[in-house]
């Protein structure tokens, strides 16, 4: 892809302005069987990128530009037929490589003569390395890792919160295994007490055996869930405060 640093003149190089293409094609058709045969000449173009980052970027929501029809343009940019800024539960994918938006992220550049405005809000493909300026996209993308991060926020929640029931439940049980196993251990100690041997001794053994090995057992998932409580209740804390941070990058990146 050639990048405006590069060249000031990519159309140049598109293949849409070549011989065999240029007045051949109606890149405003609604055809859809010639808005694909437009498309796959696109994907062949070695500027597509800077092709669609012009449409993007100079918000050209009819036609096709760089292998994007109209309507994948106004989805990546999130405004409708008319430039209108909406939000339909539908989030920007990446318009180069077609990663999905969670692998979008959102940074803010300096626009020395921007105008009304100081800064840009610019939007990259942590995939393909692909980015464009757009306020819309950007507001989009972000309100897409806010709403992933409160959803994570509830998971890890609910998370913790069925591990601390499991965690009670277990004191419980390590509590009557304790109970048994004193039982039991009083058991084996009057039967071996008894001046005359008894056939019950070595049941009373293995009644023992057994409630110190489910002690153990209860004992070991006190413990356990004792640790995966305490990490998935961090896990949650640290969820919600990333979903109130105001998102703007893929959570692990």
């Amino acid at each position: 892809m050639i990048t405006n640093g590069e060249t000031e003149h990519w159309e140049t190089q598109a293949k849409c302005k070549t011989p065999e293409v240029y007045g051949k094609y109606d890149f405003f058709t609604t055809d859809t069987d010639e808005k694909n045969v437009i498309k796959n000449i696109c994907f062949t173009c070695p500027v597509r990128g800077d092709c669609v980052k012009f449409a993007l970027e100079n918000n050209e929501i009819w036609g096709i530009w760089g292998g994007k029809d109209e309507n994948e343009i106004r989805r990546t940019l999130s405004v409708n037929a008319e430039g209108v800024e909406v939000r339909r539960g539908r989030y920007p994918q990446c318009p180069y490589c077609g990663a999905r938006t969670s692998k979008l992220m959102t940074k803010t550049i300096d626009l020395p003569d921007g105008g009304r405005w100081t800064t840009g809000k610019m939007v990259e493909c942590t995939n393909c390395g692909f980015d464009w300026r757009s306020r819309s996209s950007a507001n989009a993308v972000v309100a897409y890792h806010t709403e992933r991060a409160v959803v994570e926020a509830r998971a890890a929640r609910r998370a913790a919160d069925q591990t601390a029931k499991d965690l009670a439940q277990a004191v419980v049980d390590a509590k009557i295994a304790k109970d048994v196993l004193e039982a039991a251990t009083e058991l084996l100690e009057i039967e071996v007490a008894k001046p005359f041997k008894s056939d019950r001794i070595e049941e009373a053994r293995l009644v023992l055996k057994q409630a110190k090995k489910d002690s153990r057992i209860a004992s070991g998932m006190v413990v356990r869930l004792t640790l995966k409580s305490k990490e998935q209740a961090k896990a949650a804390t640290e969820a919600l405060e990333y979903s109130k941070s105001t998102p703007t990058k893929p959570k692990d990146y």
